[in-house]
Parts: structure tokens; sequence; C-alpha cells
């Protein structure tokens, strides 16, 4: 997962709960959001709609509630694969802790293939 994506999906289930970002954090959102719009190897339609409407937020200053709508998508997408991603490499470290080395492998091509660096067979 590229680390932008992941602090997206950090500081978007941030908001969630109803917090507010402190100014570093605000840095963050927009240095993560600038980073996936110039990433010329994006992996999910999700990355390009994020790419297309910080770009148009960008320039116009807001967004109309259809935007709006696809931005929440979006960003619930991205969570959803950093939160399964994540839960992966917690069980691919159990499963090495138990010595199955033919699950851990299938595990561990899961995650590259969410990752965009594989197949999974």
């Amino acid at each position: 997962m590229k680390p932008y994506l992941k602090r997206l999906a950090e500081l978007y289930h941030k908001t969630q709960s109803g917090q507010d970002f402190t100014e570093s954090e605000t840095r963050d959102w927009c240095d993560s959001l600038n980073a996936n719009l110039t990433c010329k190897k994006k992996h999910y339609a999700y990355e390009y709609t994020l790419a297309y409407l910080w770009e148009r937020y960008k320039a116009v200053g807001r967004l109309c509630p259809v935007e709006r709508m696809l931005w929440r998508k979006a960003m619930q997408q991205n969570l959803s694969l950093c939160c399964e991603l994540s839960w992966l490499e917690h069980l691919s470290f159990i499963v090495y802790q138990t010595g199955d080395t033919d699950y851990q492998h299938e595990i561990c091509a899961k995650i590259d293939w969410l990752n965009g660096d594989g197949v999974v067979h």
C-alpha cells in the first residue's frame, strides 16, 4: 500500500469519528492527495476518482453534492483496502509463527495482488 493512501485512510477514519484535524494533519491530508494526483502508477479506480476530484476541488474551491458522494465512496474504498491489507499482514505473521508456510505464501500472494504487485493464482 502506498504510504500516502494509508495516511489518507487514517485521516479519513479520524474525520468519520467526528474528530478535527490538527494543522500538521491538514498538511498531511493535502500532501497525500497531491501525491496521489501526481502518481503515474495507479492500481484502483478510486485512486483516479480521488485524483480527479482533488484537482477539481483545487480549481473550483468546492465539490457539488454528487462529487462529494463520489469522494466519500472513494475514501471508503481506500479505507476498506487499508483495513484488509492490515488484517492480512497480521494474519500472515500469526501463520508464520505457526509454521504453516503454504498458507503464509497464499496470504502473501493476496497481499501482493492487493498492492498491485502480483497475481493470485
